[in-house]
């Protein structure tokens, strides 16, 4: 029932639970830096591959 009540809440927009460690962290600051960090780490790796 917490999971649809927390649909309506505001939170459920900028916050995004985390499967089962249940911890709430901001949906920005998760995905966007996270995606930039792999991006940067693997590009120097695929090019130093190659």
């Amino acid at each position: 029932m917490s999971g649809h009540i927390s649909r309506y809440n505001p939170q459920s927009r900028t916050f995004v639970r985390q499967g089962q460690s249940g911890q709430w962290q901001p949906k920005v600051l998760t995905q966007r830096p996270a995606e930039r960090t792999t991006l940067n780490a693997v590009s120097p790796a695929t090019n130093t591959t190659k």
